[in-house]
Order: C-alpha cells, then structure tokens, then sequence
C-alpha cells in the first residue's frame, strides 16, 4: 500500500521544504564538538522567494549528518530501500558509485545527485559526495569514507506538472552524461515526458549541431526561480570562469577540491571576469579548515550590490575537469544567502599568488571621493577590479 503521497526536500522536523542548501564540515579532529570531531557536523540555510526573508547565517544541524532525521536523511529515507520505490521515479548518478572506488569515463560527467519524483511534486538534489547513497540499503546511511572532507548540497522541490522545469532538468543530464547507477522511471512518468527515455535506454541523441554547453532556467514547487549550466566533455574549458562569469560577466569567489593530479587552476586574472580561488573557511570562531579538507564546490559573485550570485558546482577548478561533463545551480537574486557564503570566506588566493584576508578591503566604500584613486593602485596589487566609481 503507498502511504507516501508526494516527494520533497525535508527539513529537519519532517517537514517540506521548497529547497535548501547544505555544507557538511570537515572531519575536525581538534574540535570540543563532537560531530564536529567525527566529521558529522552540517550546516544548512533555507531559501526564500523574499530575499529578506531568507537567514543571514547558517543553521547549524542539530542532528548528527548520519542520523536518518538531518535533512539528508529526512529527505531520502523514504526513496532507499522502500516498497513503494516502484511507484516513484528515480534517477541516482554518482561518478563514483556506491559500493566502488572506481571512477567514471573521462569524458563522463563528474557529477552526482538524485532526480525523485512522484505524486504532484518531487525533488532534484545536487551533491558532491562520493559513493552517496547506497540504494539498497536497509536505512539511510552516510558512507564512512567521505567523513573527511568538507562536502555541499542543494535540493530543490520540483512540481511534476511544470514542463519547462521537468525538460530542462533532462536536458542539463542529456549535456552532461552523468554516471547513472540506479534508475527507475515508470510507464506513465515517461508517457508524459518521453524526453526521459534516453536515460532507460542508455541511447544519447548525437548530432553533429549539438552544443556543448547549456545555459537554462528552472522553478521550485514554490516559483523561486535558479538558472542552471551544462556542460560536456567538447567543451573543454573552465566551468567558473568560461562559462559562470562570461554569463552573468562578473568576477567570482570559487571553492573547489584542488587536490592530487589534474593540474590545478590557480586564481585568474588574465583575461574576462577574474576567479578568486578560495583557501581557507571559517565558521564562528571555533570552525575554521583549509580548502585541502574541502571536497565542496561552490562559487559566489564578488560583487553583491551588482548581482549576488550563489552557485553550487559539480565540477573542480583542475584543468583535467576540461574534458568532463558537469554542470551548477545558481540562485541570484538573495543578498542574505550571498552573506551566508561571503562571510564564510576566510582567505583568498589573489593574482598573482599573495594572500588577502577577509574583510581587509571592506573598508573601501567608505572613503571620501579623493581617495579612490589611491586605491585603485591599492586593488590592482591585490589583483582585484579598479574601481567603476566617478570622480565629481
């Protein structure tokens, strides 16, 4: 008997939410906190249609990442070894599957999330954890492997009967050709978007015309609005920089896992819109960690009173993610949610190599008109933006 009349994103009541966006932190093993000690700690902010309405600082999980009530857990229980799975649609893609340390094609997407559907509404959940979820699973289980790292995740309620999202959706996994490791879609799911079918059949349209990229808008269940990008191994170029910052033509922040082989890609100040790889985060006094122990993928606009962008991101700023598919979700229009991820910002590598460290250039706007020349010279050595601002 199904009991279970819709999916959702989960709050950590058991209650819907339209989306939310997570970060697990690092295992620390020098904290006085526990989940913070044992790398179960998490925080979470929910957005809001009103940007006012939306926290200016992140929520701290009260339940450890591993017990089946965080917002992870709340959220996936009841798609994981369930009996009603084959009433529900589902597509899990991991580039490194549960139960495996192997990877994906090199072309293939470095990619991960679920796509559940089922009822009027279900959800699409981007991570960037490795071997997560194991579907066969009695219970929701976080993998004892990627304890470590710092991780992100954002999940977005979708309403079934919205067709620009639902297509949308197939096309970024079309672009990117995700690693799918467990699919089940039924007859009457694919009836009404036959645009699915490709990912049953494992037969991808090709054509010659096709592009290599994506750029495409889709609604929560509750209209707040995210443009996502897409992208395939032809692409072969930096997801921040050439294909983020061209679009909304803005320099951003970017943390990305910049470890082990790949050729890493240092802060960019050469040309276009400048990418500030981030070095260090800091939460409160007592939680700070180096990018080394941060698996997230993340990328925000410098500049919030232009545009305050939030981006979460498959893919690494590593010059071997070239050739591989991948994509984000980004949210623009919430200055609170920015503050969230700005203020999180502890160190910076600026162009070239020398370190800034946050806030010492908040001071900035506050000087008199006759000042800003001066500092001009002051941001060109620290590898950042002359200034727009006029002289009377």
């Amino acid at each position: 008997m199904i009991t279970i009349h819709t999916l959702s994103c989960m709050n950590e009541k058991g209650h819907p939410v339209d989306s939310f966006i997570g970060y697990k932190v690092p295992k620390l093993e020098k904290s006085n906190d526990s989940l913070v000690r044992n790398g179960l700690q998490y925080l979470y902010v929910i957005p809001s249609s009103s940007s006012s309405s939306t926290s200016r600082s992140w929520t701290f999980g009260q339940r450890s990442l591993n017990d089946s009530r965080s917002i992870l857990g709340a959220t996936l229980k009841s798609i994981l070894k369930n009996e009603n799975n084959k009433h529900y649609n589902l597509i899990f893609y991991n580039d490194q599957k549960p139960s495996t340390r192997t990877r994906s094609s090199s072309t293939g997407a470095h990619a991960k999330g679920i796509l559940a559907m089922y009822g009027k509404t279900g959800f699409w959940l981007l991570h960037s954890i490795p071997q997560f979820p194991i579907v066969s699973d009695e219970s929701y289980e976080y993998p004892k492997r990627s304890l470590n790292n710092g991780q992100s995740f954002i999940c977005i309620t979708i309403s079934i009967d919205d067709r620009q999202t639902m297509e949308n959706v197939a096309k970024h996994l079309s672009m990117m050709r995700p690693n799918i490791y467990s699919i089940n879609l039924t007859k009457n799911f694919l009836r009404k978007y036959p645009i699915y079918e490709e990912f049953v059949d494992k037969k991808r349209h090709k054509s010659n015309r096709r592009p290599n990229q994506l750029i495409q808008t889709i609604s929560s269940a509750n209209h707040l609005s995210f443009t996502i990008f897409s992208k395939n191994h032809k692409f072969n170029h930096d997801i921040y920089a050439d294909l983020i910052a061209q679009h909304y033509q803005d320099d951003f922040f970017a943390q990305s896992w910049r470890n082990g082989a790949g050729e890493v890609l240092p802060s960019d100040c050469t040309y276009g819109y400048k990418i500030f790889n981030v070095n260090s985060i800091k939460i409160r006094d007592s939680i700070q960690w180096p990018y080394r122990e941060d698996h997230a993928k993340w990328t925000i606009s410098v500049d919030h009173k232009r545009r305050p962008i939030v981006c979460l991101v498959d893919l690494n700023r590593m010059r071997s993610q070239f050739s591989r598919g991948g994509g984000a979700i980004c949210l623009e229009s919430s200055a609170n949610l920015w503050n969230v991820f700005k203020s999180s910002i502890y160190d910076i590598e600026s162009c070239p190599a020398n370190k800034v460290r946050f806030p010492s250039l908040d001071w900035l706007s506050s000087l008199p008109q006759r000042a800003w020349r001066k500092i001009d010279d002051v941001k060109q050595k620290c590898g950042l933006k002359k200034s727009k601002k006029k002289e009377k």
